[in-house]
């Protein structure tokens, strides 16, 4: 009886275990795997939706499968995020989309930062990850989807 409890009300007996001992996140913060931003599917549908509602923007279900495909190339080149200071726009991110599908009219609609120095660095970055994605890209804009 010296490592059991005994409940008061229903007299059942209920063994105990000692305090585990205390987990630093600081110091075990590399065994914990964060999601991409920016493959978050809910994310990605929220901003869309988003822009649909702000600035009257209307994405068909297939080019929005074909960026949501797009998009999920981003979690294949970890190297490229991780260089990275600052998140990207998903904004800018789906605006490119929609001009590598040609959809030239939604993609003028969206709205971006004036701020010179912002879009150089939007630019490089999608550069970089066209560079590095090319053929897959061009295989998901070219496919057929139901």
């Amino acid at each position: 009886m010296d490592d059991e409890r005994v409940c008061n009300q229903c007299g059942q007996m209920f063994p105990y275990d000692y305090v585990k001992p205390f987990i630093d996140f600081y110091e075990n913060r590399h065994l914990y795997h964060k999601k991409s931003y920016y493959i978050r599917k809910y994310h990605i549908e929220n901003v869309i939706w988003k822009l649909t509602k702000t600035c009257g923007v209307d994405i068909p279900y297939k080019n929005n499968k074909k960026i949501f495909r797009i998009l999920e190339l981003l979690n294949d080149s970890p190297d490229l995020t991780s260089k990275t200071k600052r998140l990207i726009s998903m904004n800018y991110l789906i605006c490119y989309c929609l001009k590598l599908l040609n959809d030239k009219k939604n993609s003028s609609k969206i709205h971006i930062t004036k701020n010179k120095r912002t879009l150089r660095y939007y630019t490089d970055f999608v550069n970089q990850f066209y560079n590095l994605h090319r053929d897959k890209i061009e295989k998901i804009i070219k496919m057929n989807l139901y």
